[in-house]
This record gives C-alpha cells, structure tokens and sequence, in this order.
C-alpha cells in the first residue's frame, strides 16, 4: 500500500527490477477515508503508467474501508490502456456484481478477478475472468478447479470444488483477528512441505496450538493431507 505516488514508484520498480510483470496497486493512504467518488485515483493511475510503462492492477477494497473506489471511478481507472486487470474485493456480493458489470461495459479488455474468500463460489458463479487471492499459495489446484467449473457451467464441479474449499477458507480466514491469514497460510504450507518455517515477523505472532490443529484438519478435508 503506497504512502503516494514516490512511494508507488520506488515499490513497482523494484517488483519490475526482481522479475514482475504486473504490478497490482494498493490504494494509497492519501485516498483513504474521501476520494471514493473523485478522479483522484483516475489521475494517479495515469500518472504511474505514464511513468512506468508496465501493466497495472488495481486492488479493490471495500468501500466502508475507506479506501475502496466507487463504481463510476472504477470503470474510468479500467479504460487507461495499462490497466489489464481488477483484484474485485468488495465486502458485498452486489458491489462486486455493478462493478462487474460496469466495468466490463467500459473496458471490455480489461480482466475481473475475484478475491474475495467469503464467496468465491458465487463470485465466480455471475462471471470472472480468474480469481486472484493470496490463498492460491496455499489451494491453486481447488481455486483452479472452481473457476473452470465456472466457466464450463459445471454447477456440481463448482460446488464439489466449493465444498472441498470451504473447511480451508474458515480455518485461514474465521478466526479472529483475520490479519494473521498470512501467518496460517504459512503454517499450511509447512505441512504441506512446500516451506521450512512458518514464523512470522513481529507484530505479527505465531498461532495458537488450537488454529495450527484447525488448519491441518481442515487440509485434510480437502484431500490435501494425509
């Protein structure tokens, strides 16, 4: 999340520099709490890609966080040629659904990928052109199944998909308070042998004995672990 547009700069650079290509912009604190219905964001998304020739993404926050951008200003962000895609985070199923929609109208090019985990199924199941979460790290293959279900109209493949999803998204995302996601996905992820460690830097902190048991039951009914 960039504090400005210096900011935004220095950090797509050097994602440029170690190998991205694509930078998915965060909305910057200057936009919190305000600018929601104002071209403020329009104006910094030309600016950046003006300035760094690269793809952009733009990440969808919800509007009550304060730092999600209205509909109308998202469809304008989706027309600037560098735009390729929109991480869709809205908090409601409708605010995804006009925005979909909207935007498509407006840039028919340019790619909407759900992210949020409360309901990926029903995100996917009105239309998306892919899903981006930080759960892929953890469950690419389910994730994978779910949106090409999706896109074959395979109603029972996307609830099979779904329903193999479900026990992993409450043990990552139920627990309070849902900051520590990252934390659980690493500690999946060293059940699963993809890493060594898990721990993770301060202020975050290690989960209870009682959340690490969650997540593993929860890979195990996915068919994910034995």
């Amino acid at each position: 999340m960039p504090t400005g547009i210096p900011d935004a700069l220095r950090q797509a650079e050097a994602a440029r520099e170690a190998g991205a290509d694509v930078a998915v912009i965060f909305p910057p604190e200057a936009l919190g709490g305000g600018n929601a219905n104002t071209d403020a964001a329009v104006r910094m998304y030309e600016r950046l890609a003006r300035e760094l020739q690269m793809p952009l993404s733009h990440f969808q926050f919800p509007i009550a966080s304060g730092f999600g951008l209205s509909t109308e200003v998202m469809a304008k962000v989706a027309q600037i040629p560098e735009v390729i895609a929109l991480k869709e985070g809205s908090a409601t199923l409708l605010a995804y659904d006009e925005n979909r929609r909207a935007v498509k109208a407006a840039a028919p090019d340019t790619a909407i990928l759900p992210s949020n985990f409360h309901w990926f199924f029903a995100q996917v199941a009105l239309g998306g052109d892919g899903i981006l979460s930080g759960l892929a790290s953890l469950t690419p293959g389910l994730l994978k199944d779910l949106w090409e279900a999706s896109e074959a109209m395979d109603l029972a493949a996307m609830r099979e998909a779904n329903d193999r999803l479900y026990p992993v998204i409450r043990a990552i995302y139920g627990p309070a308070p849902v900051i520590d996601m990252h934390t659980r996905m690493k500690d999946g992820l060293q059940m699963l042998g993809v890493i060594e460690n898990s721990a993770p830097r301060l202020p975050l902190l290690p989960q209870s004995n009682e959340v690490v048991e969650g997540v593993r039951r929860a890979l195990i009914a996915a068919g994910m672990l034995k």
